[in-house]
């Protein structure tokens, strides 16, 4: 009964003490994915991104362009062979141009597919780099903006693994998204003149 009754009082003053803790506690939200969205340094990274991904588009397109001529060069060959008038020494000599073409021709399809593939590795790898300086930039600024007002800040973007909001209500805390971007922004350099 004594073992019982001091349980109890355990219980009791456990679940005061974690009132009183939560009574102290300050929630703030913020979405960084609108964050994110939003911060000018994201359509920057994207417009590098970008004119670096057309820059590799166009390298590629270069390529393929010289692997078609080649490709209808050899078109051309295997058509010549075909020519009864060719002697036998005009024929073998079309034949040994063939096959040197149809090597180079595969050199070269091994070359456009590693191109793609590497500068697709490239672009994946410098988009993840810059996206994680842009989010500890933003999670650094969160932090700053935080501190000594809030106790806890949570992600109100996030999602659990099945996909669905990891908030599923929230009444009467500080949502502060806005003076993050804000914050953000401010650095932001003037737009060119327009001529």
């Amino acid at each position: 009964m004594k073992r019982l009754a001091s349980l109890c009082a355990a219980l009791v003053l456990s679940a005061a003490a974690a009132s009183a803790q939560t009574a102290g506690l300050k929630i703030a939200l913020v979405d960084l994915q609108k964050c994110f969205n939003d911060y000018y340094k994201t359509e920057e990274a994207k417009g590098r991104i970008n004119e670096q991904g057309s820059g590799y588009q166009k390298e590629f397109n270069d390529r393929m362009e010289d692997y078609k001529k080649l490709v209808d060069q050899i078109n051309g060959l295997r058509e010549g062979e075909k020519d009864p008038s060719l002697s036998e020494a005009a024929r073998k000599e079309r034949q040994d141009r063939l096959k040197e073409k149809i090597q180079e021709a595969q050199t070269r399809e091994r070359e456009l597919n590693d191109f793609r593939n590497t500068s697709s590795r490239l672009l994946q790898d410098q988009q993840m780099r810059m996206r994680k300086t842009i989010v500890d930039e933003i999670n650094k600024k969160v932090e700053e903006f935080s501190k000594g007002k809030y106790n806890l800040v949570l992600d109100k973007s996030g999602q659990t693994l099945n996909g669905t909001s990891s908030l599923v209500y929230t009444e009467g805390v500080t949502d502060i998204t806005d003076e993050i971007i804000k914050s953000l922004n401010k650095d932001k350099p003037a737009a060119p003149a327009k001529k």
